[in-house]
């Protein structure tokens, strides 16, 4: 058995604390409050997990372990666990360097934590009279290590994904499923720059849908947008080969009522010969779900908003914002930058 009280006080102290702050940031981390900086990064997620909830996992799996930590057949775990972090943190700052472009300050504090610890927990292991024990001891910690940090970064290389919206069941793109160019149109139902700008978001669209793939995302400024996103999603999700003329007629019920029944919706869409498919509320939840993290990955703050993005490397391209300044000239020259 190895007495940790024979170590400075401040080595005792330090790991604590840091195992605490790593809980803390990782929960501001899963409930996305960041900059701006994190949202790209907010939308990885770690084979389908959110990073956050990872996170406090694995720090509260530290936290136990190391209050165990005395006892020998305890250590070597702690120290997988941990060289494991480190392993996958590494593969995710090279993802946000060279995949995002934008550096995630939650994300890489959380990555300075797991670093830290590992770095204290080697002092405390350099002052233990075990690691001087002979070499077959010292070839031991050092395999764990190299073993956890090898496992830790082939698990995040494989694990560590973008989720793709076309592969989910609420599926709102529009347009060539496979290019790399994506179109997000941000608008709010009761937004008159947003009606005003329609025009032109329907001529961009309709040229670029062979080239790129476009999402329509709900922001709802105005609360009463809420009443009509469920009517939206469905029609996004059922009827994409008549959707920008149903979008139309929902703009048109927009001016008639903010509350719209399933009849009145079902009458707009009618002339079209569209029967609305009523969706479950949970259904509806993940919608609209889905149309906030879409806002936050963009970067949309105003409404209307039209932002060009390299779906590859989630780089924005162009950001529109305002009415006067959407033109369908513009997004389209926007697409082919993507393209070329």
């Amino acid at each position: 058995m190895i007495d940790s009280r024979s170590h400075p006080a401040y080595l005792r102290f330090i790991p604590h604390a840091l195992i605490i702050v790593g809980i803390c940031l990782s929960v501001v981390s899963l409930l996305g409050i960041c900059s701006d900086a994190c949202n790209e990064a907010h939308t990885y997620r770690f084979y389908g997990l959110n990073f956050g909830g990872v996170g406090i996992a694995a720090f509260v799996a530290l936290a136990v372990l190391r209050l165990r930590r005395a006892d020998r057949f305890v250590r070597p775990a702690f120290a997988f666990i941990l060289s494991s972090a480190c392993g996958a943190e590494a593969w995710f700052l090279f993802i946000q360097k060279t995949v995002i472009g934008a550096w995630c300050p939650i994300c890489v504090a959380i990555a300075v934590v797991v670093f830290l610890l590992a770095g204290v927990t080697v002092a405390e292991s350099l002052m233990d009279k075990e690691a001087s024990m002979g070499f077959t001891n010292v070839f031991k910690r050092f395999a764990v290590v190299i073993s956890g940090g090898l496992f830790g970064f082939t698990l995040a290389f494989f694990g560590v994904a973008k989720p793709d919206a076309e592969a989910q069941t609420l599926n709102i793109w529009m347009g060539k499923a496979d290019s790399p160019a994506e179109v997000y149109v941000v608008t709010d139902w009761f937004c008159p720059g947003c009606r005003k700008a329609e025009p032109e978001i329907e001529a961009a669209v309709r040229s670029v849908l062979k080239q790129a793939r476009v999402a329509f995302v709900d922001y709802a400024i105005h609360p009463e947008s809420m009443n009509f996103s469920p009517y939206n999603l469905s029609l996004q999700i059922n009827e994409k080969e008549k959707y920008l003329q149903l979008r139309g007629a929902l703009h048109g019920l927009a001016l008639k009522t903010k509350s719209p029944s399933v009849e009145a919706v079902q009458a707009a869409v009618a002339p079209f010969g569209v029967q609305l498919r009523q969706m479950s509320m949970s259904d509806v939840m993940a919608g609209i779900n889905l149309y906030n993290t879409l806002i936050r990955s963009v970067g949309a703050t105003v409404t209307p908003t039209v932002v060009v993005r390299n779906g590859k490397s989630g780089k924005v391209v162009r950001k529109f914002e305002g009415s006067d300044k959407i033109k369908a000239a513009d997004i389209r020259a926007a697409v082919q930058e993507v393209l070329r």
